[in-house]
């Protein structure tokens, strides 16, 4: 459509989706740009694991391309020996050392026994010293973990390892021949791509040639009818952002304001079409695709789309730093050839998003942390409920909670506020949303609000949105700052949410990606109320493990494995049997069969994979293998002719 998108009938969620489905279609073919190769190199190592697998599929299918111009800019780094300038700077694992440091320096300089008063210290002077001193040579231990996780050379090497095969063999020479003679005719006519580097001092046609490259090299091949270029760089000869989206409010469609949708620009669609026979050419940034990747098969992106989240919240304070210095948007750049393009109108959305680089590991947040005092009056009535818990009735909740997509938003209260923007989708609403609900913990909302946020927060962390999963991963510290009633409503709604969908019916596959925290949470007697309800609403004797059940190591699961003629560390063993109860879970496989694709896993993570068909938290399985225990790093490769049984 060459006179452009005012609104784009889609909500976010659609789009996301539409993103990860154009991106999965084997008949998409699929070019990186200098700055995704750049972005690796803020990506700590398991992050950038789970990228390179990903972009493995796309290999095998022949489909993944870098365009010959993005290696040579790329190269040229290598050559001046300047990849480290791509790593984050807050990457030093010292830098927080060095800070603390300063700050001893500095603290000496006004230190005196009226300032040790005014924050309680009792002790002297010196002692505080000492013990500051001390406290940042302890720092040291905890830092190393990030010695080895961006360290410029090994990034590198599994560039070469993984992409190499990748780099188009296109004659750049000429391509650049064509560049320097349309380019400046481009320029001057705002042209896509390129017009909005024609005031860089070198490479201001980079962009012209590889979107040159991309259109050469669709045309050789065939059995391709969509194109997707994945790029960092969101200027304005790329994309643009239609002023309205569509957005859902009570099931119901409704134009809104766009702040986070953006498309191609139509006059490049309209020269691909020229050059190639078809319009299917899409532009999306990584951030787009693993989010909307992250609602399909979280479990795969979860350590890239924290990776990414957190790099957007800085690259958001560095934007915030430089707006409130008077200095450009256009100077804080990813890379040399790209754009952040973070959108103003976003700040407000983004800059509740801190650095929650514990999110993973699911360690609360140091800035809220409780006080001394506030220990003292953490919800302690809760305990002594436990014993009379038994004896009261499990809590009920009406239709329109069990079926959630039902729940209607009527009144502008902060706790549906706070669902409503956790029904967005999107991790830069869902992520400030999360974080404000600390602000509500002590409000007297109606139980069915407090079950369906529950429900929602689950959501939210199923879709990789990064305070969501921190906020399960510290579920244990977060309850105990909600009274015990909300506590309650709050744990029954995110364990309903495993079993249960938004039809209120009954799910094939549970939702287990956190389920282990939020059954261990249930084990709690205080929490008996909660697990009395989903149990009452669970068909009696389906499951093998039950909610809220103490038993732990309560399934033992034999597997059988086939002795290698020549074990090694990195042996690789068939599986012969799994059993539980007496029972196989191994079944014949049809040649036609729909089941599952085979697995093959390492002994250190077929709990995770057991856990999922099982439906049981990890920590209630134990796994015994027969004769003996593989290596951590052999694999396990289950036959060619067997599936799972669920």
């Amino acid at each position: 459509m060459l006179l452009g998108l005012n609104h784009i009938d889609l909500t976010t969620e659609e789009y996301l989706a539409q993103c990860a489905d154009l991106v999965s279609d084997k008949k998409t073919l699929v070019f990186l740009d200098t700055n995704i190769l750049a972005y690796l190199y803020k990506l700590h190592e398991a992050a950038r694991k789970e990228f390179h697998t990903w972009l493995a599929s796309l290999k095998q299918d022949q489909r993944l391309f870098i365009p010959s111009w993005a290696a040579t800019e790329y190269l040229s780094r290598v050559k001046s020996k300047k990849l480290k300038d791509y790593t984050p700077s807050n990457a030093d694992p010292d830098q927080l050392k060095k800070t603390l440091e300063r700050l001893l320096e500095n603290v000496t300089l006004f230190l005196d026994d009226t300032v040790l008063q005014q924050i309680n210290y009792a002790r002297t002077k010196q002692e505080f010293m000492d013990e500051f001193r001390e406290t940042v040579k302890l720092l040291t231990q905890y830092t190393r973990v990030f010695n080895h996780q961006f360290q410029p050379e090994n990034v590198h090497e599994e560039i070469v390892g993984n992409l190499s095969n990748c780099v188009l063999n296109s004659d750049v020479a000429a391509l650049c021949e064509q560049a320097a003679k349309e380019g400046p005719i481009r320029i001057e006519h705002r042209i896509p791509p390129a017009f909005k580097d024609a005031n860089k001092p070198e490479n201001r046609f980079g962009d012209l040639i590889i979107w040159y490259e991309i259109m050469a090299h669709t045309k050789t091949l065939e059995g391709f009818d969509k194109v997707l270029f994945i790029t960092n760089d969101e200027k304005a000869d790329w994309v643009y952002q239609p002023k309205f989206k569509t957005g859902l409010q009570n099931s119901q469609r409704k134009k809104i304001a766009n702040k986070d949708i953006k498309v191609i620009d139509p006059q490049l669609t309209a020269e691909f079409s020229r050059q190639v026979g078809h319009n299917n050419i899409h532009i999306a940034t990584l951030s787009t695709l693993i989010e909307g990747l992250s609602k399909k098969q979280s479990a795969y992106f979860t350590q890239l789309a924290a990776a990414i989240q957190i790099e957007s919240a800085i690259a958001l304070e560095k934007t915030a730093e430089s707006v409130q210095s008077g200095e450009a948007l256009s100077s804080v750049a990813v890379t040399d050839d790209s754009s952040t393009a973070l959108d103003i109108q976003e700040l407000a959305m983004m800059q509740e998003l801190e650095q929650a680089t514990t999110a993973i590991t699911g360690s609360a947040d140091s800035s809220d942390q409780p006080t001394a005092l506030e220990s003292e009056t953490v919800d302690t009535a809760a305990l002594t409920e436990a014993s009379s818990a038994a004896a009261e009735p499990a809590p009920a909740y009406p239709a329109d909670a069990l079926s959630d997509s039902q729940y209607l938003i009527t009144a502008a209260s902060a706790i549906d506020k706070i669902i409503e923007d956790l029904r967005v989708h999107n991790w830069y609403i869902q992520n400030p949303a999360i974080d404000r609900i600390k602000q509500i913990r002590a409000e007297p909302f109606d139980p069915a609000a407090w079950f369906v946020l529950g429900r929602n927060i689950y959501q939210a962390a199923c879709g990789n949105a990064l305070k969501a999963i921190s906020f399960i991963g510290s579920l244990n510290y977060h309850l105990t700052y909600f009274p015990a009633e909300t506590a309650d409503h709050l744990l029954a709604g995110m364990t309903y949410e495993i079993y249960f969908d938004h039809m209120n019916q009954l799910r094939t596959d549970i939702k287990s990606e956190y389920m282990d925290e939020i059954l261990l949470q249930l084990k709690d007697p205080v929490h008996h109320r909660a697990a009395r309800f989903v149990n009452s609403c669970l068909p009696a004797d389906t499951l093998l493990y039950t909610p809220g059940s103490d038993t732990t190591h309560a399934i033992i699961v034999s597997l059988s494995v086939l002795t290698p003629a020549t074990e090694s560390a990195n042996a690789t063993y068939e599986i012969e049997s799994i059993t539980t109860t007496g029972n196989s879970l191994l079944h014949d496989r049809a040649a036609d069969s729909t089941d599952s694709p085979l697995y093959s896993c390492t002994p250190k993570n077929i709990k995770k994979l057991l856990s999922s068909h099982l439906k049981s938290p990890k920590w209630a399985l134990d796994i015994a293998f027969e004769p003996v225990r593989p290596t951590d790093s052999s694999k396990l490769k289950f036959p060619a002719d067997k599936a799972i049984h669920l």
